[in-house]
């Protein structure tokens, strides 16, 4: 893992949706899931996935992004990643969401994907949240990538 550094960030919906978070907390207080609007981001409906920080430590997909569904060919809404079929991708999204709900920052995540011999690069932006300001109970992860679609 490594440091924020919104230079890294490709995307323009990436960088809005960053940008939106930021605006939204106060002080060092992270915002919370009520602190946010989806009628404020019309512009990333569709590329915005919400996690679940669950107390044993394993996360449960709360909403799964309908271009994310698309883009991976399966929706994850309601799964607990421990419970996912493809262990090397869930241990992969595991210990992502581990790093930023530890740390309470935002991570930027560069990965290829391929699918069907076609294969892509990816961005995703990930965002923690607390209802509290402090103890992180969801995470936001906005997808871009290259290739159409965005």
């Amino acid at each position: 893992m490594s440091f924020f550094d919104i230079d890294a960030i490709r995307h323009e919906r990436l960088r809005r949706f960053h940008d939106y978070w930021r605006g939204k907390r106060r002080g060092d207080a992270l915002p919370g899931r009520a602190d946010i609007d989806p009628l404020e981001f019309p512009w990333a409906l569709g590329f915005v996935t919400l996690h679940d920080v669950l107390p044993d430590g394993d996360f449960r997909v709360r909403l799964d992004a309908t271009k994310a569904t698309d883009f991976f060919g399966t929706d994850l809404t309601g799964t607990r990643l421990s419970a996912h079929r493809d262990r090397d991708m869930a241990g992969k999204m595991v210990q992502t969401l581990t790093y930023v709900a530890r740390t309470r920052a935002p991570l930027v995540i560069d990965r290829d994907f391929a699918i069907q011999n076609r294969y892509w690069r990816y961005q995703s932006l990930m965002l923690p949240f607390a209802a509290d300001g402090k103890n992180v109970d969801m995470l936001a992860s906005v997808l871009g990538y290259d290739g159409g679609g965005d």
